[in-house]
């Protein structure tokens, strides 16, 4: 119908998306009602508030009465990504729909249809990049997209988290110290080294336990798949620990480096460990 072909070609008169994050004042609530009360030329019009959580307490108590009673020719959409702080009295009065994360070749067909249309010519790296950035969101991955076609494709590989994983198996202490500084030469955060190794590492150890990679790029899956068979349960669980206490330490730490350095040369030299982990895993490969 023409009400369709209008919402897809993104023209539609009865389809409004507002920003509650940027929008989320009384007066912007009360524009948006007034308008709502209006006709429309199709026979429903429909309202998106994006991040609704956003909006303030008055903006949010100015909404509940249209949403109690809403006209009948419209329909509101609240989009939210921290529902806990959505106000209990909306949501007494809306239905609630849970969204679920999307599988990687989902997303990947997805991502090629809106390159085309877009006109943005994106290699095979970059696609793996964009879809390990979006994790499964399709908002995020979009959002990445958006980031690599910015920055003209070019896209930074797995190669120096990988690097630091391989130091991890290999108990090589000085190639992850080397892995480290030649990641801030680049002009890497210490932190986004530390949260990439953690969540590669989080990756092997689902792999190891055969859970469902879905999320991941095919060759991701390779990848993580071979360092599992290298690093047993104690060893991930313990680097997962002590990587996320690093992580907290960072954000207090004068130089953010030191907490990851340390973090990982404890990892790396179980036998200067004398926690309780660290003596596990040191029996067990003696084992």
């Amino acid at each position: 119908c023409e009400s369709c072909l209008a919402i897809e070609a993104g023209t539609s008169m009865d389809v409004h998306e507002l920003d509650a994050a940027s929008n989320n004042g009384v007066e912007a609530v009360r524009d948006l009602i007034s308008r709502a009360a209006i006709g429309t030329p199709g026979r429903t019009k429909v309202y998106i508030l994006d991040e609704v959580h956003m909006l303030s307490t008055a903006a949010s108590n100015a909404l509940l009465k249209t949403l109690e009673e809403p006209p009948g020719h419209v329909v509101f959409i609240l989009a939210t990504t921290d529902p806990q702080k959505v106000l209990p009295t909306i949501k007494s009065r809306t239905q609630h729909l849970q969204f679920s994360l999307l599988d990687t070749d989902e997303l990947a067909e997805h991502l090629s249809w809106v390159a085309g249309d877009a006109g943005i010519e994106i290699t095979d790296d970059a696609l793996r990049q964009v879809l390990r950035e979006g994790a499964g969101s399709a908002r995020d991955t979009l959002s990445a997209l958006d980031r690599v076609a910015a920055g003209g494709g070019v896209v930074e590989g797995t190669e120096s988290v990988d690097a630091l994983v391989e130091a991890l198996a290999d108990h090589d202490t000085a190639a992850a110290v080397l892995a480290v500084a030649a990641d801030v030469r680049r002009g890497r955060d210490p932190r986004l080294v530390g949260e990439g190794l953690l969540g590669r590492l989080r990756d092997v150890f689902l792999a190891s336990m055969q859970a469902d990679l879905g999320h991941l790029p095919d060759g991701d899956r390779e990848v993580v798949t071979a360092f599992a068979a290298r690093l047993s349960a104690p060893t991930l669980t313990r680097a997962l620990e002590l990587l996320g206490e690093a992580l907290v330490e960072m954000r207090q730490a004068p130089d953010p480096r030191i907490p990851l350095e340390v973090a990982l040369v404890r990892l790396t030299r179980v036998d200067s460990d004398t926690s309780v982990a660290a003596l596990a895993e040191r029996l067990e490969r003696l084992e």
